[in-house]
């Protein structure tokens, strides 16, 4: 029953989306030039300039978001093989200490 709602949650805002990006595209189809200096494109409509800029913003920013989880992931990974080998360390030391105890 769960799955089956989240399903429906996932396809009304898939949908409910599209529906927006589709109104937004019809209410922004002026067409206009970027111009920068002396740099100009061609003319596109203003609503796929807007939503191009949005989905390379969307892009880089996931693409910086996992470049520091891979980050993270890695240092993880460092930490838990150095807290493995200070436990083992740790453990040759109590069984060190006990034996010398026992032969006292």
């Amino acid at each position: 029953m769960r799955k089956a709602i989240w399903i429906l949650l996932s396809l009304l805002f898939v949908f409910g989306g599209a529906f927006l990006l589709a109104r937004f595209l019809e209410e922004n189809s002026q067409r206009e030039a970027l111009r920068f200096f002396l740099w100009r494109t061609k003319e596109f409509p203003l609503g796929y300039m807007v939503s191009l800029s949005f989905l390379g913003g969307l892009v880089l920013a996931s693409a910086l978001l996992l470049s520091q989880l891979f980050s993270k992931s890695m240092e993880l990974k460092r930490l838990r093989r150095e807290l493995s080998a200070l436990q083992k360390m740790l453990e040759m030391k109590e069984k060190s200490i006990a034996a010398t105890e026992a032969e006292k």
